[in-house]
């Protein structure tokens, strides 16, 4: 009976426990995780409140088509990011990537921690708002040595009555089982390059 009373609690109040957030503090770096662009208007906005020096970028994994497409896909992704966050009052030199073909949560936090090294940190980790609570998860188990800030746009914020409304919906249960995947044992990787397996 507790168990039924404990899943029913949870079922309700599901939105809140995904969308965590903490106060935005100092911090080393501001990382906009990768995403759509509400994200990277929110790393500008903390960057200009004068937040944290530097803005981190993830290269993340793109489906290429071709040798000479992937080039092109990768060049035009990097860089429309940048002139974006430029064009939002970011220094281009301000703005730093890291990492290569990542494809999940998991992976950019892995990224970051070879990044880093042995590196003590505070870091203002932008996402969405359904993602908040996996990437706090997620962050906190592969960088123990990190202080990760989640903040958040309120752009795709879920319903509080979710389950009646169809985008929160899918929202929730997409959230609940990539978390279970990750906790699981399972990570999405990309293609790595030959140069970048070798290392």
């Amino acid at each position: 009976m507790a168990s039924i009373v404990s899943a029913g609690a949870f079922f309700f109040s599901v939105s809140d426990w995904l969308q965590y957030r903490d106060h935005p503090l100092a911090a080393d770096f501001i990382l906009p995780l990768a995403g759509d662009t509400a994200r990277l208007s929110k790393a500008a906005e903390l960057f200009q409140a004068g937040l944290a020096p530097f803005v981190l970028l993830s290269n993340e994994w793109h489906q290429p088509v071709s040798v000479a497409t992937k080039v092109a896909a990768d060049f035009e992704a990097q860089d429309s990011r940048v002139a974006f966050l430029t064009a939002l009052g970011v220094p281009e030199p301000r703005v730093s990537t890291y990492g290569s073909n990542l494809l999940s949560t998991a992976e950019e936090a892995e990224a970051l921690g070879m990044f880093l090294g042995k590196r003590k940190a505070t870091i203002l980790l932008v996402t969405s708002p359904y993602q908040a609570r996996r990437a706090k998860i997620i962050f906190e188990r592969e960088l123990p040595n990190v202080r990760c800030l989640i903040v958040w746009p309120e752009k795709d914020k879920v319903q509080k009555r979710w389950w009646k409304d169809k985008e929160s919906a899918v929202l929730v249960v997409t959230e609940i089982v990539k978390l279970i995947h990750y906790l699981s044992g399972g990570v999405f990787r990309g293609q790595q390059d030959a140069t970048t397996a070798m290392l």
